[in-house]
């Protein structure tokens, strides 16, 4: 009986040993040692790849400029939003764009000559306001910063060609009447029948095309809804204005949006 009691002692002995030297490589290599949940973690990546279109709607600002030559002009915020599509191609690999509606334009201040030739102590806006459509193509990788958990906040690199197509070209010019009170002359630029502007013959330019290059960031609700914010620089490459001197104006600038993919 001593010696049964001894035997199954040593048995339980030799089998706990046998369980912790298996567990030793998961506890001193980490999750790394185990394939079949590296395998789960890198399906986390493909949850939309070779799935239907994320259709969802955009919404944010923009802050843009224009640049006239090598000359920049102040900033203008202007509305940015639309419905926005997003289709993984591969693991991680996913295209997206927006069918947007889009402000974009300038303000320039500046002091304005009184009747009695002196400069007005106020400096006065001109302000150039253009509507877009716009619908760029856009192209991302996307990485997680927890691949253990689905529902992980992911971050993706955004690079692609921003397109737009200008329905609305607006210019809002300050002036002094007689009396020395400020009134705005209104421009619309795309109008045929006003052949000169400012005694500058122009010619608007609708369809715009530049680089685009930013950074954006998900979070997955319920493996359905997708919640995202995105940052992009876009500089156009085509004019929207020139001028029969040589004058060329682009637009360039920054477009902050948030949404939700579904």
């Amino acid at each position: 009986m001593v010696f049964q009691r001894k035997s199954n002692r040593t048995l339980l002995i030799y089998l706990l040993s046998c369980l912790v030297l298996s567990l030793m490589p998961d506890i001193l290599m980490g999750q790394k040692s185990n394939p079949l949940k590296a395998a789960r973690d890198e399906s986390l990546y493909q949850t939309r790849y070779g799935l239907a279109p994320q259709l969802g709607i955009s919404l944010g600002a923009n802050y843009c400029s224009i640049q006239e030559n090598f000359f920049g002009t102040d900033p203008k915020v202007g509305f940015y939003g639309g419905m926005k599509a997003e289709y993984f191609f591969a693991p991680r690999w996913f295209i997206h764009t927006t069918l947007a509606y889009s402000q974009k334009g300038t303000v320039t201040p500046f002091r304005l000559v009184t009747s009695s030739g002196r400069l007005t102590e106020k400096s006065y806006n001109d302000k150039l306001r253009f509507s877009y459509i716009d619908f760029p193509l856009l192209i991302s990788y996307e990485w997680s910063l927890n691949s253990q958990n689905v529902h992980s906040v992911k971050l993706y690199p955004i690079a692609g060609i921003e397109q737009g197509y200008l329905i609305r070209a607006i210019n809002l010019l300050p002036r002094l009447n007689q009396m020395d009170e400020v009134i705005y002359n209104r421009f619309n630029l795309l109008q045929v029948e006003q052949p000169r502007y400012l005694n500058t013959d122009i010619r608007m330019h609708r369809y715009q095309v530049g680089l685009a290059g930013g950074i954006g960031s998900k979070f997955t609700l319920k493996k359905k809804y997708t919640l995202f914010a995105e940052v992009r620089y876009a500089h156009y490459l085509t004019a929207v204005l020139k001028t029969l001197g040589g004058s060329k104006i682009y637009n360039k600038g920054f477009t902050i949006n948030t949404g939700v993919l579904f």
